[in-house]
């Protein structure tokens, strides 16, 4: 991948990176919205290419959308040379037999990895998967390093052979990718447990025009799509909000939008006001590449992402792998979340990876050299930050004075999130964390009638790596006896926070 930054773009992602990253600039105004925006006629997407024989891949398509166009937007890359690998995000989401006594977290499919296989359908908790392995340092990666098969559908079993020849020699594991995710947004409500705040249009608006493409994950039926000489336009209102999880069954991204857009393009049952997203579909479900959404199609997540460069950072320390599916809030005026790291060299910590469930959120990042055990805001206060995070999702946050570590010192990333005291924002002192996996089918999903095999989630955590506090005192997040006292009834496991250590 080839790096094209001017001195002027740079100065443009220094203003962006603030921006993802909670540290509001002060005396300005937020842009005026267009009316009418496209990323497409902007030059800031790459050229659709792959066959609409593609079918259960589409989530995956839609989330290197949003990556490959905020890396155009970043100045990286060209819309013209950069292409980035489906297939390795597939390959790398779900671990096969050989790997399902690991003990660590995954998607665990019922064959290996030399076997052929179907492809997914998608699902949020995929999704989070999938971000969160860029949080972490895996990925994206270059066409080049893994091809996909073009003709790979539901139906015909997608060939793995050059896919397990790379794992088997490492390459893919070795490959990390030259760029990492600082910054996720989550704009739309979820699956499952509540664990983002929604957010309005505007805002849903506002993070294409400063982060690109949105991944999101809608309903399709053929009956519910009409051409109109304005293009193809989808709407639907068969499902109630509380089930529509069940029938969100295609994932597309979002690249622009059109207030303008008639309520009468749209087909029989018509939404109230006129208004749609632009949509692009790299499965051509409705024969196209691009179409229309209207504003009021229920869509799950509406995630954009934001990239910076890996070699800015070393290694990254983490304890979650495939996201936070569940959220917690203390009683009183804020939450207090904590992980706890030991490192095996000397090395310096830079940044921290913050997790947040509300818009605007306030957090105060602590960090504790040598804490005493089950104890993290203890020991030596090394660092404090405070700052806000605008958009619910993971941001990295540099702090303002890096910390030393030699080897052996164990040391704790403690952040406070208050809680609205006014109560007008009930989100605000919630947390995300990992949970236990919840799916309408069950904790294991029976895939069998479906694809032919079994998909199970794992989520574990250990003693001594996540807290919260409770009343005043710190509680391990392993221990299923923490999350009652927050009233829930699975393990918490554990928070999302990380660590950035300085490139050395």
């Amino acid at each position: 991948m080839k790096k094209i930054i001017t001195a002027a773009l740079a100065c443009a992602m220094i203003i962006s990176s603030l921006c993802a990253c909670g540290q509001e600039q002060p005396g300005t105004e937020p842009a005026t919205l267009p009316e009418k925006y496209s990323l497409a006629d902007e030059g800031l997407l790459t050229p659709p290419e792959n066959d609409p024989s593609i079918v259960g891949m589409c989530l995956f398509f839609s989330l290197l959308d949003s990556c490959e166009s905020n890396l155009i937007k970043g100045g990286y890359e060209t819309a013209h040379e950069l292409n980035l690998s489906e297939a390795y995000q597939y390959y790398c989401t779900f671990s096969f037999d050989e790997d399902r006594d690991s003990g660590e977290d995954g998607y665990y499919i019922g064959n290996d990895r030399q076997d052929t296989t179907n492809c997914l359908g998608p699902t949020f908790s995929e999704m989070l998967a999938q971000v969160s392995m860029f949080a972490n340092g895996c990925g994206p990666v270059d066409e080049s390093v893994i091809g996909f098969d073009a003709a790979a559908s539901i139906v015909d079993d997608m060939d793995m052979t050059d896919m397990n020849s790379a794992h088997t020699s490492g390459s893919i594991e070795k490959y990390m990718g030259e760029y990492l995710l600082t910054g996720i947004d989550f704009n739309c409500d979820c699956f499952f447990e509540p664990v983002y705040q929604n957010a309005s249009t505007e805002e849903m608006k506002r993070s294409i025009l400063e982060n690109g493409a949105a991944a999101v994950q809608t309903t399709t039926a053929q009956s519910n799509i009409r051409k109109s000489e304005a293009g193809i336009a989808y709407y639907q209102n068969n499902y109630p909000e509380d089930i529509i999880y069940e029938y969100m069954n295609h994932s597309v991204s979002v690249v622009g939008w059109d207030d303008s857009f008639s309520r009468e393009n749209f087909g029989y049952i018509k939404p109230e006001n006129d208004g749609a997203w632009l949509v692009r579909d790299n499965c051509r479900k409705y024969g196209e590449y691009y179409y229309w959404i209207s504003y009021e199609q229920l869509l799950a997540a509406f995630v954009t992402v934001d990239f910076g460069l890996r070699e800015d950072y070393g290694d990254i320390l983490y304890y979650d792998s495939i996201g936070m599916k569940n959220s917690i809030k203390a009683e009183g005026g804020e939450t207090v979340a904590a992980n706890v790291f030991t490192v095996d060299e000397d090395c310096t910590l830079s940044a921290v990876g913050v997790p947040t469930s509300a818009q605007d959120q306030p957090v105060t990042v602590e960090v504790y050299r040598n804490p005493d055990k089950d104890m993290p805001d203890s020991g030596v206060c090394a660092a404090v930050l405070e700052t806000t995070i605008h958009k619910p999702g993971y941001h990295v946050v540099d702090l303002d004075e890096a910390v030393k570590l030699s080897e052996g010192d164990s040391f704790s990333i403690v952040i406070r999130y208050p809680a609205d005291s006014t109560g007008a924002n009930e989100w605000l002192g919630r947390v995300p964390v990992e949970g236990e996996y919840r799916q309408y089918a069950g904790d294991i999903i029976d895939m069998a009638e479906h694809y032919g095999f079994e998909l199970e989630c794992v989520l574990t955590s250990a003693p001594g790596q996540s807290y919260v506090v409770y009343d005043g005192k710190w509680y391990d997040t392993s221990e299923p006896a923490t999350a009652e006292l927050f009233g829930l009834d699975v393990t918490l496991n554990n928070f999302g926070i990380k660590a950035l250590m300085e490139k050395e």
